[in-house]
């Protein structure tokens, strides 16, 4: 019996190395470990793997052990993120079960719910073996941005959809390397708007490994004969087990939940109006600004509110690509219908950056507010000093659900009106279903930012109509 001790010893070791030498991986895992593009996302169904094949392709691509790929020699630098420890809980465990123990420092440990412990910062670094200097680091995106801030690293991996925030502040950390980013998730309905990596896939810049879950995404090779982990009738099972507006997130890894008929069911005809706001009342202007560079997508939104009555007056959107200059001259002049001077403008609301596409140039905030000063002939500074302090949106998982509840209640409570001129607002109103992609919607977004925040802000002053000339 003591002569075997050594080897029941060292047969989790041997354990580990196997799965990482010799996987038993299903098709679109294989596709996704032996992918060389700098940006690659799998997005799928639920229980197909992902976070299995995530762990597996961080630790070869470390160690330099991928059999499907080669990659550079010498000590390699991850950055894991995900919301939050105790969400990435599937992910660290799989990567626990899979680290080579005695290659990594011995401080280490796993706690379920709380990740891998055993530094202050977290961290797994290799201190021996193929991997040896590397380092996979940790983080959340609770953390924000400014966590990886300053970071140049081999490989960012993403688990669950990331932020824009933290999406925008990642690539960059891949500069000095020609690094490489890797996403996996399911979309929920509690994700952080999508609508940026969606784009970016449709543009071409990431390239997508879309799996639904099946019987095929769940048999694994590399044996003797495939084995399925799930049978047709299980998934299906399983599948039918789901909420109906979710079902399709669950299974195909859709972008957005089901919804069946229009989101603004309660705006219809008695909101519809051509006549102007009373002038004699007191009032608040706001205009809100939803940033796009694909031709058509940009869209700004005229809104009054009156007595507790909002007003979506008028609308700037081109049916074309534009620049931030001619955005500009098209706010301007959308004021300018209404003769009310941009100095008296309450609320200039506007959408997060957008970035640079093939379409045309990037967006942002602080773009607009230099354009608006340029078309005024006036410095950025002097605009600045008389109103034109253009705030970013609040949005959240459920800005879009929250606005538009507040709109439909608005509507039932006659408290509503939309312009004739306003026709994009209600193009949407009347037939927008739910897709974030659908460029219906964009008219929607830059009335509802200005409204939101309008409605939010109960601070404003009211000018009179002698106030505004």
């Amino acid at each position: 019996m003591t002569a075997h001790l050594p080897l029941l010893f060292s047969a989790p070791k041997h354990r580990e190395r196997a799965q990482l030498a010799r996987p038993r991986l299903a098709q679109w895992q294989i596709d996704y470990c032996s992918a060389t593009d700098r940006k690659l996302l799998s997005r799928g169904g639920n229980s197909i793997g992902k976070s299995y094949v995530h762990a597996w392709d961080d630790i070869n691509f470390i160690r330099g052990t991928n059999p499907w790929r080669k990659v550079p020699k010498g000590p390699r630098f991850i950055i894991l993120c995900g919301y939050s420890f105790a969400q990435m809980d599937p992910l660290l465990r799989m990567l626990w079960m899979l680290l080579p123990k005695d290659e990594v420092d011995s401080r280490l440990y796993y706690q379920p719910g709380n990740g891998i412990m055993g530094f202050k910062i977290p961290a797994i670094p290799f201190v021996s073996g193929p991997g040896a200097g590397g380092c996979i680091f940790l983080a959340t995106y609770e953390q924000g941005a400014g966590r990886i801030m300053g970071a140049q690293v081999h490989r960012i991996s993403l688990d669950e959809p990331p932020p824009e925030e933290v999406y925008a502040e990642a690539i960059p950390r891949l500069n000095a390397y020609t690094g490489e980013l890797r996403i996996t998730f399911t979309p929920t309905p509690e994700s952080p708007p999508l609508d940026y990596i969606r784009q970016l896939v449709e543009e071409g810049d990431v390239r997508e490994i879309q799996t639904d879950y099946s019987e095929e995404a769940t048999t694994v090779l590399g044996g003797v004969i495939p084995i399925a982990r799930k049978t047709q009738a299980e998934v299906d099972a399983d599948i039918a087990g789901y909420t109906s507006d979710q079902r399709e997130m669950r299974r195909t890894g859709a972008w957005t939940q089901a919804i069946k008929g229009r989101w603004l069911e309660l705006v219809g005809d008695a909101c519809w109006v051509a006549s102007d706001f009373p002038r004699t009342s007191r009032f608040r202007v706001a205009v809100g600004m939803d940033h796009g560079t694909r031709p058509g997508r940009q869209s700004a939104s005229l809104v009054v509110e009156c007595d507790g009555i909002y007003w979506i007056l008028d609308e700037w959107h081109p049916g074309k690509a534009t620049t931030v200059d001619e955005d500009a001259a098209g706010i301007l002049a959308m004021l300018r219908r209404w003769t009310i001077p941009w100095e008296r403008v309450n609320l200039w609301v506007g959408d997060r950056a957008t970035s640079n596409s093939f379409w045309g140039e990037a967006k942002s905030n602080r773009d607009m507010q230099r354009a608006l000063a340029a078309q005024l002939r006036i410095t950025s500074e002097e605009a600045s000093r008389r109103g034109i302090k253009i705030i970013t949106v609040r949005k959240g998982a459920k800005s879009v659900r929250r606005s538009t509840a507040q709109i439909n209640t608005l509507a039932s409570n006659g408290r509503l009106k939309v312009h004739t001129k306003a026709v994009g607002f209600r193009k949407a109103a009347m037939e927008w279903i739910g897709d974030p992609a659908d460029p219906i919607k964009d008219p929607y977004d830059s009335a509802r930012y200005a409204l939101m925040t309008m409605f939010d802000r109960k601070d404003i002053d009211r000018p009179t109509m002698t106030d505004v000339g």
